[in-house]
């Protein structure tokens, strides 16, 4: 009992590019800690970009395996947390192209930029628990659900977003001022 305190304590203090050296290496108690440090994350994101708790479950148990399949090609550059974050981003995407419920669509203006509230997502983050915040985001539009979701846990360009989800720039705008608004309006309901 006491060795194996000492060994989980001793992976504990392991870096995540360390910890997938072991993984690659075969060490199954270097993917539980890996795994321990990063699953709630994982799934919490799935299931906000899937919108269903089972799915987000499913896809997130999907990344796990790819994890430990990838561990041998893993490039050690100290930069595990961006990039599980963006194969789940890719693996979420993906299921929602093959559920073929998801369409962009180029017809809306492009909003002005001053009417974006910058510092809103922060301000609901800071606010809100995270569980509420979840909650209020699942009742979005999927398309919507997803830009905002993108946009708040990697803040990528309007450029890069839209390019990552196959929008105008134009359609990404207008889905995340119609996500900011939404979720505006929710939560000063739930404040009332």
């Amino acid at each position: 009992m006491g060795l194996n305190f000492l060994k989980k304590a001793q992976l504990l203090g392991k870096t995540d590019d360390e910890l997938m050296g072991l993984i690659a290496e075969g060490h199954s108690k270097a993917f539980e800690t890996l795994f321990d440090r990063y699953s709630g994350k994982v799934l919490g994101y799935a299931k906000i970009m899937l919108g269903s708790v089972e799915k987000g479950e499913e896809a997130s148990q999907d990344i796990w395996v790819k994890v430990v399949k990838q561990a041998p090609h893993y490039q050690k550059e100290g930069y595990f947390n961006a990039w599980v974050m963006t194969m789940i981003r890719n693996h979420c995407l993906n299921i929602i192209r093959k559920d073929k419920r998801i369409f962009f669509h180029e017809d809306v203006e492009v909003l002005m930029e001053s009417e974006a509230v910058a510092p809103f997502e922060e301000d609901i983050f800071n606010k809100k628990d995270i569980i509420q915040v979840s909650k209020l985001m699942e009742l979005l539009p999927e398309k919507q659900r997803i830009a905002l979701t993108i946009l708040v846990t990697e803040e990528p360009s309007y450029e890069e977003l839209a390019e990552q989800m196959g929008a105008s720039v134009g359609a990404v705008k207008s889905m995340i001022h119609r996500a900011r608004k939404t979720l505006h309006a929710q939560m000063k309901t739930e404040a009332v």
